[in-house]
């Protein structure tokens, strides 16, 4: 371990250290469900199922169960339940960031620093990567570097979702429908079918209707951000022997809006429109705008100009994606204690989205994100195959490990051009990135006591990528190899049957690549490393449970993703970092009926090291200027991470009453502040607005229940009304932000079968 980690020591780890050292042998882990009066947790986190107890790795698992209790929808809700987390991202795209670890964007050769996996397969883009919720088994969130076990771009951690499974036991399933402001539709449901003895089918979808958007355009009174999410998932499970399990798997999804790039664009000042106080009009004229106004200080109050109702013909500026999903999971147990699995899934994705670019009344200049072809204006096309084999052991003695290998294939094009009465249409540039990585893998555990257990492992990672570019007739080709070796070295020990502690150093690595902007390629980008040190301490009781962790990182060629006018749009750029930090979390069930969760971070991270050549710095925009901002150097070492807040704090608490004979009822509250944070690097300027002010987020529930099977729900989400961003950014032409949504009141009833 380098003399950084040591520097940074907290007195909590010195403890936890002599606790080790001092205390005699004790039993086993896996007494802690014999001895818990709460619920035993398994999880997948080591790529086999084990106690969560057990497992010497900072997890959070939520349920399926939790996220139908809590009303959350997307992975951007995560946060509310997840420590440590956060995201900016529109309805397509997860840009996760965990305890400070994370990419701002996504693009051309842009990858995010948290790996998203969806029934053990991974998914290598950012665009398409918000899963939408229904017929959920459980989310489970690792934190740290996880490059032994989950692979390339695991440098702040791993998302594992899991869809249910059929199963062979019954028929089984529910049906949903429900109602909620703005004028809020949907309906989901979910069906297993057993056919035979040997196979079991299990249908589920959901419809997701917001026909009425959040914010106001004030010079036409329409409103802005509605979404469709519409999901359908078949799942066939075949089990011709006890041995032998396959499941297949077809998921379709489609996103639409009528406004996704006109509304996180448009929400500003810029390019697009002039904002005032009053809610006037203030100037014309492209690539002006004004920084001595407050931009969208209420959401309800944006100045939005055109917005894309009048379309083009005959169409409309909106962000519509299609996803479609096929993958295949094989799991054959070759002796008793060797299991060899297999995850292979093809992903075809293609997403268009248009931006009015002019910021006047009129159709005079818009722009198109997307592959060009005749019979559309413009869609971004991913398309991915990966590969993965598997072998684990289940030995009763004190020896057990994984062996593994996986193979992605990525061929991905974006697009853009402009699009209006002014110009007409024409390409203005397109950008191809085609990519190979291969990986092998171990990961091995050896009780060296009863109570004290080694584990390590090693990976092995090579990526080949190629880009080709094509601007304004000329064409640009590059072609990189990245490869690095990611290991891990943990030891648990187990204090008494309720108490287990644990140290592990874990190193991770992100691949390079090239800033592959729409006016051709820039300067490659450099891998990203980073060392990982953590302590941790975890603790199950007859009624209450936690988990403490100290962590800290040092990151070297850190990846930052900034935009740029050189470029015309995202670059990525290599800084290094520092980040030390502590996280909690303790459940606490005084009754039956009564539970308590409460878990906070806290954060203190730097740019150790950053030149930002192409950054756009506060010090050169003079409050009442106008024109356009050019890029220019401007050294961030010494600041804030982005997206890291000091303190966060998440909780929420759930009483279960009784109704008569043949009712309950749960009340819920879910709680969530954050202190303020830069949403990009360097924000804290007086002249940028991508900083998230402090924010406090309360949702409410209640449900009333059947013993006949039926539920019927009420919900306030964002009970307080917080005015609170998904996105805010400052670009050369201006600044631009995205509102989430106000306070929703909901309502909905469900049927168990």
């Amino acid at each position: 371990m380098n003399d950084h980690i040591f520097r940074h020591l907290h007195p909590l780890s010195l403890a936890l250290m002599a606790i080790i050292g001092t205390l005699g042998p004790q039993t086993s882990t896996s007494a802690f469900a014999q001895v818990s009066g709460l619920e035993e947790i398994v999880v997948t986190a080591q790529r086999r199922e084990q106690s969560i107890m057990e497992v010497p790795i900072a997890v959070t698992l939520v349920s399926g169960q939790e996220l139908e209790t809590f009303n959350l929808e997307t992975s951007h809700d995560l946060q509310f339940l997840v420590p440590g987390v956060t995201f900016a991202a529109s309805s397509s795209t997860s840009q996760i960031t965990l305890r400070g670890v994370g990419t701002g964007y996504s693009g051309p050769g842009l990858s995010n620093s948290v790996s998203v996996y969806t029934d053990e397969s991974y998914v290598s883009q950012q665009v398409g990567s918000n899963q939408l919720f229904y017929d959920m088994a459980s989310v489970q969130v690792l934190k740290g570097p996880q490059g032994t076990l989950y692979g390339r771009n695991t440098t702040g951690g791993a998302m594992l979702y899991a869809t249910s499974d059929p199963d062979l036991e019954g028929y089984s399933g529910y049906v949903q429908a429900g109602v909620a402001e703005l004028d809020t539709t949907e309906l989901e449901g979910a069906v297993n079918i057993p056919l035979g003895s040997t196979v079991a089918v299990r249908l589920a979808g959901k419809y997701n209707d917001r026909g009425e958007g959040h914010v106001t355009n004030v010079l036409n009174g329409s409103e802005i951000g509605g979404e469709k999410e519409t999901g359908f998932r078949a799942k066939v499970l075949w089990q011709p022997s006890d041995r032998l399990s396959l499941v297949f798997k077809h998921e379709q999804l489609e996103l639409e809006s009528n406004d996704e790039g006109s509304l996180r664009s448009q929400l500003g000042v810029g390019l697009q429109c002039f904002y005032c106080e009053d809610g006037s009009l203030d100037g014309a004229g492209l690539g002006f705008y004004e920084t001595n106004q407050t931009p969208i200080a209420q959401s309800e109050q944006a100045v939005l100009a055109n917005m894309g109702y009048q379309g083009i013909a005959g169409g409309t500026l909106r962000h519509q994606m299609e996803i479609d999903i096929q993958a295949l999971n094989v799991d054959f147990d070759v002796t008793d204690n060797l299991t060899l699995s297999s995850y292979t899934q093809v992903r075809d994705m293609e997403r268009i989205g248009g931006q009015d670019q002019d910021g006047s009344p009129y159709d005079a200049l818009h722009a198109w994100a997307g592959r060009f072809s005749e019979d559309e204006k413009g869609g971004i096309q991913f398309e991915s195959f990966t590969q993965e084999l598997k072998l684990a052991s289940s030995f009763d003695g004190s020896f057990n490990f994984v062996l593994g290998a996986s193979y992605l294939d990525d061929d991905n094009e974006f697009t853009l051009g402009y699009m209006g009465e002014l110009f007409g249409y024409f390409l203005l540039g397109r950008t191809e990135h085609d990519m190979e990585s291969t990986s092998f893998y171990f990961d091995g555990s050896y009780e060296l006591t009863d109570a004290l257990t080694l584990t390590g492992g090693v990976r092995n990672t090579k990526d080949e990528q190629d880009l080709t570019t094509f601007a304004f007739g000329a064409t640009g080709n590059d072609s990189s190899s990245f490869s690095d070796t990611t290991y891990r070295v943990v030891l648990d020990y187990d204090v008494s049957d309720s108490l287990m502690v644990y140290g592990s150093f874990n190193t991770g690595f992100k691949s390079g690549g090239f800033n592959g902007s729409w006016f051709g390629p820039t300067p490659e980008v450099q891998p990203e490393e980073i060392d990982s040190f953590e302590l941790g301490a975890k603790y199950a009781g007859e009624s209450i449970s936690f988990e403490a962790a100290f962590f800290d990182y040092d990151w070297t060629n850190l990846q930052v993703a900034v935009l740029s006018n050189d470029v015309g749009g995202l670059t990525q750029e290599n800084a290094d970092a520092e980040m030390t930090g502590f996280e909690f979390s303790s459940t606490f069930r005084p009754s039956e009926n009564l539970s308590i969760w409460i878990a906070g971070t806290w954060l203190d991270g730097e740019y150790t090291t950053y030149n930002a050549s192409t950054h756009v710095p506060a010090s050169t925009i003079t409050p009442g200027a106008r024109g356009f901002v050019g890029a220019v150097s401007e050294d961030l070492s010494g600041y804030r991470l982005a997206n890291a807040p000091e303190f966060s704090l998440n909780g929420n608490i759930t009483y279960r009453f009784p109704i008569g004979a043949n009712f309950d009822a749960d009340l819920s509250a879910l709680v969530y502040y954050s202190d303020e944070y830069d949403m990009t690097p360097g924000a804290s300027g007086i002249a940028r607005i991508d900083k998230q002010d402090s924010m406090t987020i309360v949702n409410l529930n209640l449900t009333v229940r059947h013993s006949a099977g039926w539920q019927a729900d009420l919900y306030v989400r964002n009970a307080t009304d917080e005015e609170y961003y998904t996105e805010k950014t400052t670009q050369p032409q201006g600044a631009f932000g995205a509102p989430a949504l106000p306070r929703v009141v909901g309502a909905r009833i469900r049927y168990n079968f």
